[in-house]
């Protein structure tokens, strides 16, 4: 009886000359094993699986559009449309009042007073309420009324905006987040020149935030032979695993490139099991020869 697996998949990308393809994010490859055979849809071919492995693949990007990232490094087919991403930006948010360095003048108790500057996440800024003041309106107790959210800060010496008065200045500080904001998202184009990348993303960023790290978690595959044929990206493709049931030897596949590898692989596995029995045979024979001398001793003697 035969063993015969299939894993259907949705893409696969290998560039000419290489022999390392690399698969969507939706795929998963961790059934696979060495010897299998990879056919790409539209070709009939097949080539051997010599191993598949996953790889992370992370990188520093610049927003360049709320849809469109920039990554100063090519990707060749290790990116493809539809895989999915995720994508993590610094956060930051108020920590403390250091100190009032201008009390202002004209304020009123309830006055918000907005901090200006710095890149606010989706416009959530940070702003403070007047809690006390004196005669003259100048703040002598401020409270906060919302820490903010910035992919970077604002300054640390900032004249507050709002309220009835004018002029208060204060030295704030804040801190950044220990869990980054993580967002995942799908490619639906990227562009590929040289040494950098533009990747167009299928839902927009969050307002004010220009860059950040993205990352992607898929598998790679290694072919026996290298792939001669043009570039391909997104290609829909298949894994058959054809094994013997006891010692797992592949089948050769028809129409294969390199039906030597898994010949020599086959015939490799079957050398490993015959020296082993070999070696289990002598062990047998060098028993039966004493054990018979025994034998032979016990009846010269009974003789």
């Amino acid at each position: 009886m035969l063993l015969r697996k299939k894993v259907e998949g949705q893409a696969l990308s290998i560039d000419q000359g290489t022999n390392i393809a690399y698969v969507s994010t939706t795929d998963d490859l961790s059934s696979v094993r060495r010897g299998s055979h990879l056919r790409l849809s539209g070709y009939g071919l097949f080539y051997i699986i010599s191993s598949v492995q996953k790889v992370n693949l992370e990188e520093d990007f610049q927003a360049k559009e709320r849809n469109c990232i920039f990554v100063d490094k090519s990707f060749s087919c290790q990116l493809q449309e539809q895989d999915v991403i995720s994508l993590f930006f610094p956060e930051y948010e108020l920590d403390i009042v250091s100190t009032i360095l201008n009390p202002g003048n004209g304020y009123i108790i309830g006055d918000i007073l907005e901090v200006p500057g710095g890149n606010a996440i989706n416009d959530n800024t940070t702003s403070f309420v007047v809690k006390m003041i004196n005669d003259n309106g100048a703040i002598t107790k401020i409270g906060v009324n919302n820490r903010g959210k910035y992919s970077s800060p604002p300054n640390d010496e900032v004249v507050l905006a709002g309220g009835r008065g004018k002029g208060a200045k204060f030295e704030i500080s804040f801190l950044q987040l220990k869990d980054s904001l993580e967002l995942k998202n799908k490619i639906v184009a990227i562009s590929s020149h040289e040494s950098k990348t533009l990747i167009y993303l299928e839902n927009n960023l969050p307002f004010n935030l220009t860059f950040g790290k993205f990352r992607v978690t898929k598998w790679s595959i290694e072919l026996s032979v290298h792939f001669s044929l043009s570039s391909i990206k997104g290609v829909t493709y298949a894994i058959t695993r054809d094994f013997t049931p006891v010692l797992n030897l592949p089948l050769l596949a028809p129409n294969s490139p390199a039906m030597d590898v898994s010949y020599n692989y086959t015939v490799n596995q079957l050398e490993q099991e015959i020296v082993l029995l070999r070696s289990r045979i002598d062990v047998l024979e060098k028993y039966l020869e004493k054990h018979l001398e025994k034998q032979l001793a016990g009846l010269n003697t009974s003789i």
